[in-house]
């Protein structure tokens, strides 16, 4: 069960897990590789195939170990691009999930938790804005983590799934 306190965790981490859902998505964009070509030349050149033969020529040993290097480099690559992308997943469902709830709330309420937790801007700042005294924020923060909370109560007790995946204190 999510407790208030839980919640303001979930809330306190959101502009960190857009970070991290930014970094991981120019990762799989960009994947740091080494080309197949690149692995059979730097195993290939620099020495004669032994036994004497001549200058350059690939022995089969070296081609097989390269091509056995070139199937690893395959397979690691894949996984890596799968451990990134189910990361990335994980947190794209998490936060979407968070800005739904949010948008349930009364408008107030969602405003003062986009303001506060996700633009990181001051309780000052907020109710200058808003045009709210420091007590009236307080409340309407209150009453927006309470609701918040029973939304994730509601679903963990439909699914059995504490915040669909996500730990409290964060993802991993």
């Amino acid at each position: 069960m999510i407790s208030k306190q839980e919640m303001t965790a979930l809330l306190k981490s959101y502009p960190q897990k857009k970070l991290q859902i930014e970094q991981l998505r120019y990762e799989l964009d960009h994947p740091p590789r080494v080309s197949d070509h690149d692995m059979i030349d730097s195993l290939s050149t620099g020495s004669p195939a032994m036994g004497g033969g001549k200058n350059g020529r690939i022995s089969d040993k070296t081609m097989m170990i390269a091509t056995q290097y070139q199937d690893a480099a395959q397979k690691l690559n894949a996984e890596t691009a799968a451990q990134i992308n189910a990361e990335l997943q994980a947190l794209v469902e998490e936060t979407e999930r968070l800005e739904h709830y949010i948008s349930l709330l009364s408008e107030r309420q969602a405003l003062i938790i986009q303001r506060y937790y996700f633009e990181g801007r001051s309780w000052s700042d907020v109710g200058l804005e808003l045009h709210l005294s420091r007590g009236t924020l307080n409340g309407e923060r209150g009453r927006a983590l309470d609701t918040l909370a029973s939304m994730y109560r509601f679903i963990e007790s439909v699914s059995g799934d504490c915040f669909g995946g996500a730990e409290a204190d964060g993802h991993k």
